[in-house]
């Protein structure tokens, strides 16, 4: 059993994210974009596959995400891999840990190698 499962929250703060994976960067691909009404406000959340909680979208992630992916429509982020770490950074109440989104482009298509029939293959 997922333990964070059982706990009471909705969103990963970027403490949990540090305390959870330490510097090691994750890579997640995009569920969904949605928002959600908490008791005191409406925020823009992003939610990955790879973990059950959902992350706040301020202002400087979704300008990445948007930047990194070329496109403003959120539904167009879904599937699409994100890496995130964690750094330092400041705030109203001093300084505190954000978690850093960094949009990795959509990998070529692999292609196999040509196949052809030769004379020098035998067969018909």
């Amino acid at each position: 059993m997922d333990l964070r499962k059982a706990l009471n929250r909705t969103t990963l703060s970027a403490e949990g994210f540090a305390a959870e994976f330490g510097d090691e960067p994750q890579i997640w691909t995009v569920r969904e974009v949605f928002e959600h009404q908490f008791p005191n406000k409406k925020e823009s959340l992003i939610r990955f596959d790879e973990h059950p909680w959902a992350i706040t979208l301020n202002t400087a992630r979704i300008d990445s995400l948007r930047y990194g992916f070329g496109t403003n429509i959120s539904e167009e982020f879904y599937g699409k891999q994100v890496r995130l770490t964690w750094g330092p950074s400041t705030n109203e109440k001093g300084p505190c840990k954000t978690i850093i989104f960094e949009p990795l482009p959509d990998e070529p298509a692999k292609k196999g190698p040509t196949k052809s029939w030769r004379p020098d293959q035998g067969g018909e």
